[in-house]
């Protein structure tokens, strides 16, 4: 006998896999609201955005990979993300009143990378407060057993010391950490005595994030710019991934953190789903304070703990209609740029565009102004 309350065609079968689908989307996108969040002081707003062309050359090498930024007496750093070649571009931004007019390319200082079985798939630099020279992160290659690492190199790119690691980021001891998601940022305390260094994911302990509430904890590491062990870690919580993706893949991490004073850091969230097109990067800029948390705990409960530190700057999403490009990218890393003519501070955002790898993507540059603080 036919039932007309289960009917067993394809037709029904399609619409109610459609309704699951509509169903399980409002119930992701109505889940921790970013509305959730107390509202930081910091207040931004966009002021320029500017392209590197995409066939920029400097010494005859495409421009790209651009994954951290710093900025030290007149000049900003760019550590470029490609282990065959890894280097730093020393460069000079001309800036005029609210536009980014020029970003001139002066050097390239390589990473010296003889003698050594290193793997410099570089991610952050900083220009070191005291000397010349830099710290720079490397995510290695955990994949093929190839350290990740923090150094500190001279300014002809020679590594001059090696901070240590956690076991668990070890590649020789039981490492945790997922590859493509080690070292990402760094960044100095306001100080510049100490430096943090923060995981891009969360090591395998620590969580995931998935496009539903889940514990995500990332590890950050704080050091003193002299020794070279680490002195303490603390724990980020990552977002949910927010764009549901339509294809299998979905990604969100930590890609910048900033010292806005001694208590608030400025921290750059980015995610990616994969088959959105000029959609499928979501940046968050969120304000954090590093602080203990109670370690007897569960991962859920330090989770929700550790976001009680966490108060919001900005969704990205809000400005990309307003860029020329109509775009975000790939924003891995963040500085402060030239104070206004007001005297309000600005920050800086860059996009790594993974040399057009992957998919069709862009060497951005965003400039905001900093309102409120």
């Amino acid at each position: 006998m036919k039932s007309y309350l289960y009917p067993n065609t394809m037709l029904f079968k399609t619409f109610y896999r459609i309704c699951l689908v509509v169903v399980a989307m409002i119930y992701l996108n109505s889940c921790s609201s970013l509305k959730s969040y107390p509202r930081s002081k910091i207040e931004l707003e966009l002021l320029d955005e500017y392209i590197i062309a995409k066939d920029a050359k400097f010494n005859a090498e495409p421009i790209g990979g651009l994954s951290g930024i710093d900025y030290r007496d007149g000049y900003f750093y760019w550590v470029v993300d490609v282990p065959s070649n890894p280097r730093i571009y020393k460069t000079t931004i001309e800036f005029d009143a609210d536009k980014i007019k020029q970003i001139n390319f002066i050097e390239a200082i390589k990473i010296n990378t003889d003698n050594t079985d290193l793997w410099f798939d570089l991610e952050s630099v900083l220009a070191h407060p005291n000397q010349l020279g830099f710290l720079v992160s490397s995510e290695g290659s955990i994949q093929n057993k190839k350290q990740s690492g923090i150094y500190q190199i001279d300014e002809q790119g020679k590594i001059q010391k090696t901070y240590s690691l956690p076991d668990y980021i070890d590649v020789n001891k039981g490492n945790q950490a997922h590859h493509n998601g080690v070292w990402e940022s760094l960044c100095f305390t306001p100080d510049q005595s100490q430096f943090f260094a923060a995981l891009e994911l969360p090591a395998s302990p620590w969580g995931k994030p998935k496009l539903y509430d889940t514990p995500a904890l990332v590890s950050v590491l704080r050091y003193d710019l002299a020794a070279e062990n680490y002195q303490k870690e603390y724990f980020y919580p990552l977002e949910r991934i927010r764009t549901w993706p339509l294809k299998p893949f979905a990604i969100n991490g930590l890609t910048a953190m900033l010292a806005f004073d001694e208590s608030r850091y400025i921290m750059l969230e980015r995610a990616y789903s994969a088959g959105r097109g000029n959609k499928a990067n979501r940046a968050i800029l969120f304000e954090y304070k590093f602080t203990d948390l109670n370690s007897d705990q569960n991962l859920k409960q330090l989770n929700r703990e550790a976001k009680t530190h966490k108060k919001l700057i900005l969704d990205l999403k809000k400005i990309r209609k307003s860029l020329a490009s109509k775009r975000l990218d790939n924003l891995e890393g963040m500085c402060f740029g030239p104070t206004s003519p007001n005297g309000n501070p600005t920050l800086l955002l860059i996009a790594d565009n993974n040399f057009n790898s992957f998919d069709e993507q862009i060497n951005q540059v965003l400039w905001f102004e900093i309102k409120k603080h």
